[in-house]
């Protein structure tokens, strides 16, 4: 992962815990008080800064606009909204990779660390294929952005296989595996259903990873089963342990 990525995700950590209550707040408003919000939010102002977070071209603007919607309840987002911002996390993400600027050329992002978090929390709350594949890249940040994956069943499932099998980083192998292990202990714990498929796929990629003597496989594992708390998966959590 790249120095600048690294900073970002080790200071976005710190700070996680505080910025998902404050969405949680503003979730639960949309259940005590939606007719207040819905009064106060027009299409036409939702359409304004939709269009500004899409094409910016500074991320000054851009903040601005993740200001104004993420004030609003995630299920009263229309859904070319999700899409704009889903897009933004996807380009930012890609910026990050490559090292590149995620602003106008020229611009000194200041905020630029709250902003990503902002968007990440955002993203994360909307449940759809297109908002997992986005966070993927964002699992690393927190157990937080995992356990919204994970609530996706057999969708987080697959996207987490796909990313395991890309990633190369020991950090993401590790948030990946927790979100596998996650993924398990949700569908558990809540009885949503997880496929066969999926369960077999989960205990291959444990396994293997187990097996593969790399640290950061093991120490992923080791969490993954961790979350799971399965006795089935005794034997395994015992010889990833003889090691």
């Amino acid at each position: 992962m790249p120095r600048q990525m690294e900073r970002t995700v080790d200071r976005i950590a710190c700070r996680w815990r505080v910025r998902w209550s404050d969405l949680l707040v503003v979730i639960a408003l949309a259940v005590v008080a939606p007719t207040t919000v819905s009064a106060q939010v027009t299409a036409d102002s939702v359409a304004y800064w939709t269009r500004i977070m899409q094409v910016g071209p500074s991320l000054a603007a851009r903040d601005g606009a993740l200001a104004y919607l993420s004030n609003i309840p995630p299920r009263q987002l229309p859904a070319e909204t999700q899409r704009v911002l889903v897009a933004e996390l996807d380009r930012v993400h890609r910026a990050l990779k490559a090292g590149t600027g995620v602003g106008a050329p020229g611009e000194v992002p200041e905020a630029f660390d709250e902003y990503y978090e902002t968007l990440v929390l955002v993203v994360g709350t909307f449940e759809t294929k297109e908002s997992a594949l986005a966070l993927l890249s964002s699992v690393a940040v927190s157990s937080g952005i995992s356990r919204r994956l994970a609530q996706l069943g057999d969708t987080a499932v697959a996207l987490l296989i796909q990313q395991l099998h890309s990633a190369t980083e020991a950090d993401e192998h590790i948030a990946v595996f927790q979100s596998l292990g996650l993924a398990w202990f949700w569908a558990d714990s809540t009885g949503r259903p997880l496929s066969d498929r999926s369960r077999a796929q989960i205990t291959a990629a444990l396994t293997s990873g187990a097996l593969s003597g790399a640290h950061g496989d093991m120490l992923g594992v080791d969490l993954a089963l961790q979350a799971i708390g399965d006795p089935a998966f005794l034997p395994l959590a015992q010889r990833l342990h003889d090691l």
